[in-house]
């Protein structure tokens, strides 16, 4: 199964960074925050820089696993966008070590904007 795709397929909705405190304390000083999403428990974090993935496990929810991928090591991107029946918009990433990382994003959420930054990062 891909990192950051639960079998229930959590959408992700974008939230603000005074709602995740704790979610920026494994980002450096200097690193800009694009976007914050966040899934029922789980968070996708994009910044200039990298994208973190935090997986929150366990009953108590304090044990994490974050994934951090650089821009440069993704080789792949696609995005399946909403249709008639299906309302979200998934967003897939394939790294160079063949790593897959896939996230579903609600209605509303800017993922061409995502797309397009990632985009201009991989270059």
């Amino acid at each position: 199964m891909p990192v950051g795709l639960s079998s229930d397929r959590v959408k992700m909705i974008p939230v603000t960074k005074a709602e995740l405190p704790g979610a920026y304390a494994s980002l450096f000083a200097t690193e800009k925050v694009i976007g914050c999403y966040k899934g029922i428990r789980d968070l996708i974090v994009f910044t200039d820089i990298r994208i973190v993935s935090i997986d929150v496990r366990g009953i108590t929810g304090k044990q994490k696993v974050f994934v951090t991928i650089p821009y440069t090591h993704i080789c792949e991107m696609t995005i399946e966008t909403s249709g008639y029946l299906d309302i979200d918009t998934d967003l897939i990433l394939k790294t160079t070590a063949g790593t897959v990382m896939a996230y579903s994003f609600r209605n509303g959420s800017d993922v061409i904007k995502i797309q397009n930054y990632i985009a201009h990062k991989m270059q």
